[in-house]
């Protein structure tokens, strides 16, 4: 199936920290950190070691560790995480390069007000998911961050370690000394930390398709159903808009659908989706039978479904460039409706409908480090309040550093934080489809 339902393009983001103006350097340690197909990528980099082999030959062998993690992330101006997380946890012995230390750690989150919407990302938040598991968090004074051309030297580095289905450990080095995202402050036994993260975008979507919470079911037809009703229509072939039709169901029957082109000339490669009378998308059909006309690749859309008493649309696309020729034509074939018409609704809709998303993380951690032989006392260290809040109560996402703007950015440090980041931001900065996965 290779039909195209949803997809994200980033226009560009803003990465700030409070009271100080940082530029941005590209670092793959730190793009696509929320998304967990990314987290794939890990391997790959610099800063990355999956060896996992036994070294308990470490410098830290028998120290501890306990602290906690402010949690805080807004989606779409409305706050949908808010806790706060304790941990703890004791020496990691497995391979870390250039470690000062390095703690396997377990969370309990012990004050949760986030939504139902709300998604941690593990190795922010050390709260386990199907795919992050088993977090380290490790230290370097100076540590090799990879750009993907070149390797360059960073300091003070805090690392956040985990395995990724079982694999691993891959470490994310996301705040170090001058980062975009964060940056760390060691004093004595003690680490602290702060992470802010702003990106914003377009989503773009399937006009018409509501999944409206299920799964569309992708239809497993072979044939052309051919049928009673019967209609031709044409596309462009840059994939750009659709047909939407409607058709009747006088009573429950099986309804089916079929799409065949209609010449060499004209053909392309269609596919269609089905709307039922609730106005939810349940089936999807491509790549069925063989076209009356083959395109240059693939073939045609049918499908056969139960149908119930009332009024169904079905909306027909090309994929882009799949022509043959300059224009796309079709035939729309429908069986099962007993006494139904065909109507073309919407000729050449926009086949993609945007939306503007904007996500912002603040995450605050501490952590005290215990030498060997000494006892953690089992009160950790408090982290800074994230501070986040409702955009209505804020100014948040406004764009705009105002003289009632009550935090310590001024009208200097937004300029700066504007003109330096945004060139840079808009290829790496991506953390995903807008929640950990």
């Amino acid at each position: 199936m290779r039909s195209q339902l949803t997809h994200m393009a980033l226009l560009g983001s803003v990465l700030s920290l409070a009271a100080c103006t940082i530029t941005k350097t590209v670092d793959d340690t730190a793009t696509a950190f929320e998304d967990a197909d990314a987290d794939t990528d890990a391997d790959t980099d610099a800063d990355t070691d999956a060896d996992t082999d036994a070294d308990t030959d470490v410098d830290w062998e028998g120290q501890s560790t306990e602290g906690s993690i402010s949690y805080g992330m807004i989606e779409n101006g409305t706050v949908v995480c808010d806790a706060e997380i304790e941990f703890a946890g004791g020496a990691y012995t497995g391979a870390c390069d250039g470690c000062d230390y390095a703690f396997s750690v377990d969370a309990t989150i012990v004050e949760d007000n986030s939504t139902t919407d709300c998604s941690y990302y593990g190795p922010l938040s050390f709260v386990e998911n199907a795919a992050q598991t088993d977090f380290i968090l490790a230290h370097a004074s100076d540590y090799y961050v990879s750009s993907g051309y070149y390797d360059y030297l960073v300091n003070n580095a805090l690392l956040l370690g985990y395995h990724y289905y079982g694999a691993g450990p891959y470490f994310r080095a996301l705040i170090y000394e001058g980062s975009a995202y964060g940056e760390a402050v060691t004093d004595g036994s003690q680490i602290s930390w702060g992470f802010e993260y702003l990106t914003e975008g377009y989503t773009y979507a399937t006009a018409y398709l509501d999944e409206c919470g299920a799964d569309v079911a992708s239809s497993e037809a072979t044939e052309d159903f051919g049928g009673d009703l019967s209609d031709t229509s044409t596309l462009n072939c840059d994939g750009s808009v659709l047909d939407l039709w409607e058709v009747t169901a006088d009573s429950a029957d099986d309804l089916s659908i079929s799409v065949d082109t209609v010449s060499d000339s004209t053909t392309f490669d269609p596919w269609f989706f089905v709307i039922d009378p609730d106005g939810c998308t349940t089936h999807l059909a491509d790549d069925n039978f063989e076209c009356a006309y083959p395109p240059p690749e693939y073939s045609c859309p049918s499908v056969s479904l139960a149908a119930e008493a009332g009024t169904y649309q079905i909306a027909v696309l090309g994929y882009p460039d799949s022509c043959a020729g300059s224009t796309a034509e079709y035939e729309l074939n429908v069986d099962g409706a007993d006494g139904a018409t065909l109507t073309l609704i919407a000729d050449d809709a926009d086949s993609s409908v945007s939306t503007w998303e904007s996500t912002e993380y603040a995450v605050n951690g501490c952590a005290d480090i215990y030498a060997e032989g000494e006892t953690a006392p089992g009160t950790p260290c408090e982290a800074v309040a994230h501070g986040l809040e409702d955009a209505d109560e804020t100014d948040f996402d406004t764009g705009d550093d105002t003289d009632d703007d009550s935090d310590d950015d001024t009208d200097d440090d937004s300029d700066d934080d504007s003109d330096d980041d945004s060139d840079d931001d808009t290829d790496d900065s991506d953390p995903g489809t807008g929640s950990p996965e």
